[in-house]
């Protein structure tokens, strides 16, 4: 340090030495003080979001609902629910309606969120979303091999065990010359060229080579595959079912097993929270329809499509989760299940029916459907309350566990498909009366969300020198090799645009999707856009394919 003399202002005269009354210090030292860990680190913040980011396995979902319906049938209630109804004035088949008290039922009785009525059974507006249907979170975690289904094609009522396979119906037929054995599936194949078949016809199975597919008309090749009828081996008008099978060489490892899959709940509806979608309204909003009402004239929406938002207060955690083939969770649903809390749609004593897409036809009778039959039966039944205002009793579904749907699966290449998706059917109650009460609606109740992706690649590596494999891995005996599917992180896409990305905020993850919720009545024509001519019904509210022009 400098030395300095500091001569206080108080004695300085014009005699007085000029001094510097501020002291320089050097900052010089000999001597280091020993820090026991370095503070000072170099953070690179994109390896640390990655890092983070994939070490996460909280989720918080979104689902953006769409939810499209047609109030389609009309029919007859009691006095004491007149009120309950609509009664249509457009036209004089619905003017002559008015003499019987035929109506439709209020829309609300379909909606996700159902305003105080008259018919208020203790009505509370918290609970508003959840007196028409239930909501929760699922996951498929097993598979069931011995479901009994069954299914038309060309007039054939087929009853299959699900794990047989796909169901056919064969018809001879000569091409080119050749013997063949036309097979018309009920269902999608999934066959490509190169590709086998094992075919099941009284319990006896043998192998095919595929020869071709289709038979000329459009679409035909997805469900219809030509073989070569060696020896006479197979008939006409024969029933029976088929397995994929990828490689004949290896075929015990390749043959495609099918089931149905169970879902389970992941998380119940009380951490849901539903909320209409603010300004939000889909492009297939429906017409308004003039009506009356208690001798007044009032408009509703007879066909509507709102918009609503679910997420959960609370995030999940899914780590340890596994699906149906034991894998880490990569798909989650929201689940929607009618309830039907007014008692509009339940008997006593009855099951919600439940079938697959193929069991949805554009007959208005459809037999699969019927309550005579216990194999459409689901696990939800109906359960009851007593209404003191009514005095009597009403009956409403009430969701337990649930079927999902048919899918294929093979172990040589990894990868599940689904064949046919999985629907409920509502019907109505004696309640209300349409005249043939086994008609109704169909809806989807799986709306898929999807969390992660598999790649679109096999992965395959010898057991001499398998390390960090992962434990769903398929041992081939025959290749000598571990097969699987890489899960792809979050934000990572393939050359394919194969991949999902979504944000990642304090720790969680905020996956979100946008769907279709469609509530379609008995009749529908999913190829002709339309919906079948019913007596309870007028032609004008009938579902008209749209006019397609040379731009489309």
């Amino acid at each position: 340090m400098n030395k300095y003399s500091i001569v206080p202002s108080l004695y300085r005269n014009k005699v007085s030495e000029d001094t510097n009354s501020q002291i320089s210090i050097e900052l010089d030292a000999t001597r280091k003080e020993l820090i026991e860990f370095d503070k000072d680190l170099n953070i690179d913040l994109r390896n640390l979001y990655e890092k983070e980011k994939n070490n996460s396995f909280n989720i918080r979902p979104i689902f953006n609902i769409n939810y499209i319906y047609n109030n389609y049938y009309s029919g007859t209630t009691s006095s004491k629910y007149q009120n309950e109804l609509i009664y249509p004035v457009i036209s004089d088949l619905l003017i002559q309606n008015q003499n019987t008290k035929k109506g439709l039922l209020q829309p609300y009785e379909f909606d996700f969120f159902r305003p105080p009525t008259s018919k208020a059974f203790g009505y509370e507006s918290v609970s508003a979303y959840t007196y028409n249907w239930n909501y929760c979170l699922s996951y498929p975690y097993k598979n069931d091999y011995s479901k009994s289904l069954g299914i038309k094609i060309k007039d054939r009522d087929i009853e299959w065990v699900v794990s047989k396979g796909i169901p056919f119906i064969t018809e001879r037929i000569i091409i080119n010359g050749f013997d063949i054995i036309r097979i018309t599936c009920g269902l999608l194949h999934n066959l490509n060229e190169g590709e086998s078949i094992l075919v099941n016809i009284d319990n006896i199975e043998k192998l095919y080579n595929i020869f071709s597919f289709g038979d000329g008309s459009f679409n035909s090749e997805k469900y219809i595959v030509n073989i070569l009828n060696i020896n006479n081996e197979i008939k006409s008008n024969i029933t029976g079912t088929l397995k994929r099978v990828i490689l004949d060489s290896n075929s015990g490892e390749t043959i495609s097993e099918y089931y149905i899959r169970n879902h389970k709940v992941i998380n119940g509806g009380e951490n849901l929270i539903v909320t209409k979608a603010g300004f939000q309204k889909g492009v297939f909003d429906g017409k308004t329809v003039l009506s009356y009402h208690l001798d007044g004239f009032l408009s509703f929406k007879k066909e509507s499509n709102y918009a609503y938002n679910f997420s959960l207060q609370n995030e999940i955690n899914i780590d340890g989760v596994v699906d149906n083939q034991n894998r880490p969770l990569t798909e989650l649903y929201l689940t929607i299940v009618f309830r039907g809390y007014s008692g509009f749609f339940a008997s006593r004593n009855e099951y919600m029916k439940q079938g697959w897409e193929f069991n949805i036809t554009s007959s208005k009778y459809n037999d699969w459907w019927h309550s005579r039959n216990p194999k459409s039966n689901s696990k939800i039944e109906s359960v009851s309350y007593f209404d003191d205002k009514n005095n009597e009793f009403f009956y409403y579904k009430k969701p337990s566990d649930f079927d999902g749907d048919l899918c294929e699966y093979n172990m040589y290449d990894q990868k599940e498909i689904v064949i046919s998706d999985f629907y409920y059917k509502i019907k109505h109650s004696t309640i209300f009366n349409i005249g043939n009460n086994e008609n109704g609606y169909y809806y989807k109740p799986h709306n898929k969300l999807q969390l992660k992706v598999f790649s679109d690649y096999v992965e395959t590596l010898n057991s001499n020198v398998a390390s960090n494999i992962p434990n769903y891995a398929f041992y081939s005996k025959i290749d000598g090799q571990f097969r699987w599917r890489d899960i792809y992180n979050v934000g990572f896409f393939d050359d394919n645009n194969n991949g999902v990305n979504y944000p990642f905020i304090n720790n969680s993850f905020y996956p979100f999707v946008n769907s279709v919720f469609k509530l379609i009545p008995e009749g529908y024509d999913y190829y002709d856009e339309k919906i079948l001519k019913s007596t309870s019904i007028d032609d004008k509210f009938l579902i008209v394919k749209p006019v397609k022009d040379e731009c489309e």
